[in-house]
Parts: structure tokens; sequence; C-alpha cells
């Protein structure tokens, strides 16, 4: 299993059943944010659960390389992004400074920008700074900026693998 995923898993951890997320959305399985009309069999199986994050994943790539096309990333910014995509959305990474810093060329500056994605709104319109984001957010800068795979798997609290090197 790639790094991407078993970070994001780790993050997100597996819920069987549909549950709200912190501002409000059902999310089931690992993260996987419930769209409207979607029909989902639950609850699932954990293997079910990695099955679509690992779809989820893919899309989210898709969205990263089409936000960035003609930008050379390395995989390592490209799996930084893709993580932040996941949990953030392809909307709230378009319209970005964290993007803009990246088209503009400025990639250190960009690293900076993670952190800002901190916040929660609930649907009162209440923010809530999440201790799990500031976390999520810390890896995700260092692993933009080319942290090696074991410090970003000991900063997430998952086991090195030999693939991560």
């Amino acid at each position: 299993m790639d790094l991407l995923t078993r970070v994001v898993a780790q993050f997100e951890s597996f819920r069987a059943s549909p549950y709200p997320d912190p501002v409000g959305k059902m999310t089931v399985g690992f993260g996987h944010l419930i769209k409207d009309g979607e029909n989902l069999i639950t609850p699932m199986t954990e293997e079910q659960g990695w099955k679509l994050l690992d779809a989820d994943l893919q899309q989210h790539s898709r969205f990263v390389d089409t936000l960035f096309h003609g930008v050379w990333l390395a995989p390592y910014e490209i799996q930084a992004l893709t993580s932040f995509c996941f949990n953030t959305g392809a909307g709230n990474l378009a319209g970005s400074t964290l993007r803009r810093r990246i088209l503009a060329g400025d990639k250190r500056a960009a690293s900076h920008e993670f952190i800002r994605w901190v916040w929660a709104t609930h649907s009162d319109g209440t923010r809530v700074r999440l201790p799990g984001l500031v976390k999520r957010r810390d890896i995700e800068a260092i692993w933009f900026l080319g942290a090696h795979p074991h410090s970003i798997c000991r900063l997430a609290g998952i086991p090195a693998d030999t693939d991560d090197e």
C-alpha cells in the first residue's frame, strides 16, 4: 500500500456506517464524502472502504494534475497536495493561495499556506480550529517540501515501509 493511502487512512480512520464529519457532512469508510443521490451499501466492510478510498484518491490525484497542468511537481508534492485536496475538496484547492503560490513558482511560500486550512465551519457558521487538522497540515507541509517518507510515517503514527524509501 502506498504512502499516500496509508497516511490518509490514518487521519480518516475507518467507519463502516455513515456519520457526520466535523462540519456535519455525511461521510463513510475512510473519509468518503457521501454525495447527493449516492447509494452505498452500509455498513460497509473494511475491504470496501479501502477500495472506495483508492478510487477517491485517484480522483483527487486527477484533480491535482488538472489544477497544476503544466507545472512540474515532484511525486512527494503531488502526494501532499492529493492528501490536502481529498480533505478540503478540489474547489477549495482551486481557489486557494496555496495553488496561486505554486503556480507563481514559489513553492516554499506555498508550503506555509497549508497551515491556514485548520478550521472547520459548522452549519451554524461557527469556526473551530481542529487539532487533527493542525497535525495533518504540518505533515502535508513538510511532505510537500520533501521530508523523508519515514519522517512522514513517524509523524503520522504509522509504521514505515521499505517501499517508502
